[in-house]
């Protein structure tokens, strides 16, 4: 297993309605987190990308205050999974 560095970067792009954010790592885009009418779309690694994950939430245009961490940690974490699947693919 090679070991792997990197740095990633959560920026916020929209604040509501849609409520967005762009994924970076390394200083490099892969990763577009989304939600908007109560559905939470992550795609891989565009906007237009693979959907590597998706949810309903309570939020509306944005989260819910104490919903916000889960679904982003999610998604970071399913955009995370893809990435290493192929950087070690690559590799």
């Amino acid at each position: 297993m090679t070991n792997q560095n990197f740095h990633m970067r959560l920026v916020q792009t929209d604040d509501m309605c849609p409520e967005q954010y762009d994924l970076l790592i390394n200083e490099k885009k892969h990763g577009y987190l989304r939600l908007r009418n109560g559905h939470f779309q992550v795609t891989y690694p565009l906007s237009r990308g693979e959907v590597v994950y998706e949810a309903y939430t309570r939020g509306s245009g944005s989260f819910v205050e104490t919903e916000r961490s889960g679904y982003l940690n999610a998604g970071i974490n399913a955009c995370l999974s893809r990435y290493l699947k192929t950087t070690s693919a690559e590799a």
